[in-house]
Parts: C-alpha cells; structure tokens; sequence
C-alpha cells in the first residue's frame, strides 16, 4: 500500500511539472528564440516565409504572389492552419508562434496516447513528462516553422493506425494514410515515416498476407493522396513548383556512397544536441536491451521507436544540410526508448538502486532542463519584434496607410508577419529581383547586413537612403546589423 502510494504520488508530481511546462511555452512567446541553440539563418527568415501565402492572404485576399517566393504551392498545410489563426488572432507574430505552440501540447498528448497503447501507464507518462521538459523542445515549440507541425500529423497517423481493432480495418488505413499524406504536405520530410505506418497497419491482422496486403493499401493511399495534390499543384503552378523542389529537394541531397557514410556519422555525433543525456543513454540503454531481454525486443513501440530512429537517421545520411532543427524528430523516438529502457532495465537486473536512479533521471530533466526554461523565460529579449515595431513606425511616418506599401528583402516575409506590411524577397523565387523591382515598385528595402549584389542591382534605378540599423538576436548571424533603406526612382528625381 505504501508503495502505491509512492508510486501515485510520484505520478501526481510528473503531471504537476508537465501542465506547468506546458503552460510556460505560452509566457513571452514574442521572445527571441534562446541564444546558442542554432546558428542557421532561420530566426531571421523561415517564419516569415512558412507563412507567407497565410499573411499575405490576411493583407491582400490573395494566397498567390507572381514572381516571387510561393512554398504554400508545395507544402500547403502550414499555410493553412496559420491562415485559420490569423482569422481568429489577427496577424501577429505571436499568433504565428501561437500555432505551433498548440500543436506542441498536442504532440505529446499523442505520444503519451501511442505510448498507453503498448507500455504500461507509468512509463506513457515519462514519455510525455521527458518530452514537455526538454529545452530543445520547449525553444522550437515557440518558433513558427514546420517541423512541430509535421510531427503531430505524423504521430496522428501512427495512433490512428494502430487504434483498438475493429471490423473496419480499410477504413482506418485510408484514415491513417490520409494524415501522413497531410504530414507530407506539412513539410516533405515527413515521407521518411511511411515504412513506420505501413508497420503499424500490417499489425492490425494475424495472417502474413493480409498484413501484407493492409500495409500495401496504407502505401497506395500515401501515395494517392500525395502525387495526387503534387500533380495538380505542378500543372497549375510549374514554375513555382519545380524552382521549389529544385531549391529545397534536388539540391540538398546526394546518393554518393561516401557522401552518406559522412552525414550518417556526422547525423549521429550531432543528434545529442536533443539531449546531451537523455540521447546516450538512450542508445545504450536499448541497445543491450535489445540484445539481452527478448520481451523488450517484442515491444511493438521499442520496434517501432527503433524503426524510426534508422529511417530517420537514413534520411539526415542523404544530406550534408543539417540544421539543428533537422534533429527535432529524432527526440520522440529517444525518450520513448529511454522511458522504456530506464524501465526494463530496473526489472531485469532487479537491483534496488534502479528505482533511485528513475527518480535521479526525473530530477536532472526537471533541474537542468528546467533551470534554462525559467532563465529564459525570466530574462526575455525583444529584439526582432522591436525591431519590426520600429520598421513599421517608420513606414507610418512617410505613408497615411502602411498597406499601400511594399517592403522589400530577404526576410520581409517575416516582418509582415508582426507588421502587416506586404513583402517581396529578394533572394528567392521563380521571377528575378530587376522584374520584381519593375512590377512591384517597392518603397524600402531591408537586410541583415549590406548585399552588395542586391544592393548593385537596386543602385541601377534607386538611390538607397539609408534609414536606420538595429542589433538583432544580437547579430549572431555573421555579426551583422539589420538596416532599412528607403528607395527613391532615380527617374523621380530631379
């Protein structure tokens, strides 16, 4: 009885730190992203344009931009849920965030969901406390990209596919199926996981053949689904469609031997940056197990957790291009090993001291992972939102009406995205910057720093005044200011 009551209490204690976790993604959530987790461009750049088409929607009515960057043509899903926000909202950053921030609640629910489906109730509630407490986690469910998105779709489909049998096998595959699809237009990677559904459907049956045949239907419909949206989104837009996968796909891979034998190693050496704990043990953990304890390798999760990991891992192995998001879906396979493991490996030796080390685990997740969240939530930076405040009081004192004007720049899209002025880019999409010049006729223009290449072009017609400059996310992007030019037509000018 005592024991239970440890055990209840113990229970009661991870609920507690979960809702409060879960809360705190919510505080500040205009705050810059924590200093030292990426070095990659994207705080400047990828939520402004993975809600591009969503903005400019709410600004101009319109999803579509000629000539410029359109991803809402590729990946169509993101653009829609955060148009959905932004009906309800209003178009903020913080909404854009907002979004995300939901979804990530909603991602552990699911995986705690899957995970009550194969292990017992303890351990589905580490699996959720050790995702919800992770800082890694924590710092991107507050960033308004793909991948928080993507996951929870996936997750979705996998918890779909594998719900309580009934007689309506098919439908629940063409369910399941469905979302992944869904998941796959979120953001492509997600395609890594259909292996891992087509699993889960084959289980739905006892005999060889129908499992073969369910997980045959699961990749029929995926596919279905998939080529189907692309082959439509390919004969209306066949500019904006090819110069995306050529930009964002074809470019980035290769299938040179070595190549992959590179950025596997390197894809598993960087993987840690989820956990520098949590991820070593984790593999070391399950490894022996899987070796040692024929009931944890039966475990359909551990099967599943392991099967993940090695098409995920192929996945980063194809590519040299590995930003610290890239690792994000590699954090639920981990903890639902290291939950499971930490678990298994207390019963299998039967050593009094495995249950101190559970609660050591539990302790060090809280402290170390909850030090950085409280530090980062207590000591806020502005600096990218002030930032786009100014710009837009800036534009307010030149222009009665601040949407009348357009905003040129590589990451304009995101300024828009806290200011409501629409934006071109000049670096990316399928019309060159001297054509968008002449047909949008933008006002000012604003960059990370001086590109002289940009700079050389617009110097052809405009003469640049420059307005003002700011440090911003302390310009840990090749220490460089972001400055603001207003642009003049050389032909106005008298």
């Amino acid at each position: 009885m005592k024991a239970m009551s440890v055990k209840e209490a113990y229970l009661k204690v991870l609920i507690i730190i979960i809702v409060l976790f879960a809360v705190l993604r919510f505080v500040n959530l205009e705050a810059d992203f924590p200093a030292g987790i990426t070095q990659s461009g994207l705080l400047y750049t990828d939520e402004g344009w993975w809600a591009n088409a969503a903005s400019n929607h709410f600004i101009t009515g319109k999803w579509y931009v000629e000539g410029d960057y359109n991803p809402i043509v590729n990946l169509p899903i993101g653009q829609l849920i955060q148009a959905a926000t932004f009906s309800i909202f209003g178009l903020k950053l913080v909404s854009a965030r907002l979004t995300v921030s939901i979804f990530s609640i909603f991602l552990v629910l699911l995986t705690y969901l899957l995970a009550r489906r194969y292990v017992n109730n303890f351990i589905s509630w580490l699996v959720a406390f050790l995702l919800i407490v992770n800082f890694f986690f924590f710092a991107y469910s507050r960033l308004a990209i793909l991948e928080v998105l993507m996951l929870s779709f996936i997750v979705l489909s996998i918890l779909v596919a594998s719900a309580y049998r009934t007689k309506h096998h098919i439908l629940i595959i063409v369910l399941s199926s469905s979302i992944l699809a869904i998941a796959a237009l979120t953001k492509t990677t997600a395609i890594f996981a259909l292996p891992v559904l087509m699993y889960v459907s084959s289980l739905r049956q006892e005999n060889i053949k129908k499992r073969l045949l369910l997980s045959g239907i699961s990749a029929l419909i995926f596919f279905a689904v998939f080529i189907t949206y692309n082959y439509l989104a390919s004969s209306s837009y066949p500019d904006d469609f090819s110069y995306f996968k050529e930009f964002n796909i074809n470019s980035k891979f290769s299938w040179y031997p070595i190549d992959i034998a590179k950025n596997a190693i390197k894809a598993v050496w960087r993987a840690r940056c989820i956990s520098p704990i949590i991820y070593p043990f984790s593999i070391f953990l399950s490894s022996i197990l899987l070796v040692r304890s024929r009931k944890f390798r039966n475990n359909i999760l551990v099967r599943l957790s392991f099967l993940w990991l090695f098409l995920y891992f192929g996945f980063l192995s194809t590519t040299s291009y590995q930003p610290q998001r890239y690792y994000l879906p590699l954090l639920i396979p981990t903890v639902v090993l290291f939950s499971i493991s930490i678990v298994s490996v207390h019963k299998y030796l039967k050593k009094p001291y495995m249950v101190f080390l559970q609660c050591l685990v539990v302790l060090y997740a809280t402290v170390f992972n909850g030090y950085k969240v409280v530090e980062y939530i207590r000591k806020p930076s502005f600096t990218f939102v002030d930032m786009a405040r100014d710009v837009k009081q800036i534009i307010n004192r030149d222009y009665q009406d601040y949407r009348d004007v357009i905003l040129l720049g590589h990451f304009a899209n995101s300024i828009s995205l806290e200011t409501g002025i629409q934006s071109i880019n000049t670096t990316y999409g399928t019309g060159k910057i001297q054509w968008k010049m002449a047909k949008y006729k933008p006002q000012y223009y604003i960059s990370k720093g001086l590109e002289h290449g940009v700079v050389n072009i617009l110097n052809e017609s405009y003469r640049l005044e420059h307005i003002s400059k700011w440090d911003v996310f302390n310009n840990y992007c090749s220490n460089k200011k972001v400055r603001l030019f207003k642009l003049h037509e050389k032909t106005d000018i008298k």
